[in-house]
């Protein structure tokens, strides 16, 4: 029986996220600086550099965040956090459709035993590489799926749509008087008429 190839998900771009690190890096020193020399009342470079912070933060998450499936199960790091399941432990992998108001996001989602079902930080399509090349990354993470563990593909594809308020409306004390009630039968006699004056 061949193997089926492990699938490693990263930020293609290696040199782009540790850039944006090195800005954030530089906000942080010249906003210390600068409140050093102003006595800490900040002026124009200091709103400079708490600008240039988130920046470092973006780029510390986009080098950190990676997704790995192999035969013993599938694991994903972020800056903050790290998530692992074993195949066994897998119900399904299912794809998670967000709507935007510029298109759609697809997203992996992992479907444990017990219910719960938690996200992947990668891959996200439409990529890069085109939709062709999110779906391909999934059917791999499916294959691996199918040969190390037991699916249980009992759902479609989650695709949320916009929330509506449901109406609610309040018991009412039943039907006036004099007004039929719609849920109930109705009864005619019919026979000769009355003969009481």
């Amino acid at each position: 029986m061949s193997s089926v190839p492990d699938v490693t998900c990263r930020t293609r771009s290696k040199r782009l996220p540790w850039f944006f690190v090195g800005v954030g890096a530089a906000g942080l020193v010249l906003v210390v600086a600068r409140l050093a020399m102003t006595g800490g009342v900040p002026d124009v470079w200091v709103l400079a550099g708490v600008v240039l912070l988130p920046l470092g933060v973006g780029g510390a998450y986009a080098a950190a965040v990676r997704v790995h499936a192999d035969a013993d199960g599938l694991s994903y790091r972020t800056l903050l956090r790290r998530r692992r399941a074993r195949w066994e432990d897998v119900a399904d992998v299912r794809v998670y459709v967000q709507h935007l108001r510029h298109g759609d996001m697809h997203r992996v989602e992992v479907v444990t035993r017990g219910g719960r079902a938690w996200r992947l930080p990668l891959p996200v399509g439409p990529s890069s590489e085109g939709q062709a090349g999110f779906d391909d990354t999934v059917e791999a993470l499916r294959a691996l799926h199918r040969r190390h563990g037991t699916p249980e593909r009992f759902r479609h594809p989650h695709r949320p749509g916009p929330r509506r308020a449901r109406r609610h409306t309040p018991p009412g004390p039943g039907p006036v008087r004099g007004t039929p009630d719609p849920g109930a039968a109705t009864h005619r006699h019919i026979g000769p008429p009355s003969t009481r004056r």
